[in-house]
C-alpha cells in the first residue's frame, strides 16, 4: 500500500512539474524579449520557486541548506554535489 502510495504522489508531482514547466516556457518565450536581464532572472527565480514548492506540497521534501555562514561576503563561485534542478 505505501508504495502506490508513493508511485502516485512522485506521478502527481511529475504532472505538476511538467504543466508549469509548460506555463513558465511559453510565457517566458512571449515576455523575454520584452523584459530587463533582472525581470528574467526573477522570472526563472519564480519557476525554481513554484517547482519546489509543488515538491513539498506533494512529496513531503524539504530542503536543508548548511553551512551559509561558510560563504564569502562578495561574489563566489558554488558547486554542489547530487543537485537536482
Amino acid at each position: 500500500m505505501k508504495t502506490i502510495l508513493l508511485a502516485i504522489r512522485s506521478a502527481l508531482f511529475y504532472l505538476g512539474y511538467s504543466m508549469l514547466t509548460v506555463f513558465f516556457s511559453v510565457s517566458g518565450m512571449i515576455f523575454f524579449g520584452f523584459s530587463s536581464l533582472l525581470r528574467r532572472e526573477m522570472y526563472l527565480g519564480n519557476w525554481n520557486f513554484s517547482v519546489m514548492w509543488w515538491l513539498r506540497i506533494t512529496c513531503g521534501v524539504h530542503v536543508d541548506i548548511r553551512g551559509e555562514e561558510n560563504l564569502p561576503p562578495g561574489p563566489c563561485v558554488i558547486l554542489a554535489k547530487h543537485q537536482s534542478q
